[in-house]
């Protein structure tokens, strides 16, 4: 189903095997769908939950999330600008080799979740939890972390400079080392970091 203008609709009366543009889904649940290779576009989802859901190499554009349980969602391999997830539930949802621009989430779950291999630029991660996520082999331009649980992260071969921490807590982090060259942190912070560049801090 393809509009031009925005309308509320319902699961059961869309084309699962079209792409989506203009369109507004609220209170529902969608199990058990396959949305490879489809394009959403200024579409809306508020208070919906997806279970078992696999949208790999899906592209959104200009979609907002509201208050979704998307938890592990396949978004693999996908491409995603401009798009919101705003209270949402991502825990252990699947971005790998995903590439995101102009993308913002806030006051999310994103525990567990799956980055790797990500292309990422312009992105904002606003209060929100990203404990025992994972970063690795990341490329990452203009990324804001802003008062996040970052613990436990895996940002391994993931450059993190320029990245501020300081609002975050970021204890247990894990890389090999040469990553955190020029990111910004706290005096504390730094005491927690210097394990991974062989200094020993004594009093």
């Amino acid at each position: 189903m393809k509009t031009g203008y925005c309308k509320n609709v319902l699961f059961r009366e869309v084309d699962f095997e079209e792409d989506w543009n203009g369109l507004i889904f609220e209170n529902e649940s969608l199990k058990n769908v396959v949305c490879k290779d489809k394009e959403w576009k200024n579409c809306s989802f508020s208070n919906i939950v997806f279970e078992n859901v696999l949208a790999e190499h899906v592209t959104l554009r200009n979609v907002t999330f509201i208050h979704c349980d998307l938890s592990n969602f396949d978004f693999s391999e996908s491409f995603m600008e401009k798009v919101t997830f705003k209270d949402c539930k991502l825990i252990g949802s699947d971005f790998a080799s995903s590439s995101l621009q102009n993308t913002q989430f806030d006051n999310c779950a994103l525990q567990y979740g799956n980055f790797s291999g990500a292309r990422l630029k312009q992105i904002t991660f606003e209060h929100s939890d990203l404990q025992n996520s994972y970063f690795n082999d990341c490329e990452m331009k203009k990324i804001t972390f802003s008062y996040s649980k970052c613990q436990n992260i895996e940002f391994v071969h993931t450059l993190l400079k320029g990245i501020d921490f300081r609002t975050c807590e970021i204890d247990g982090i894990k890389v090999s080392g040469p990553e955190l060259k020029g990111c910004i942190v706290t005096p504390y912070q730094a005491i927690e970091l210097s394990r991974f560049l062989g200094i020993q801090i004594e009093s």
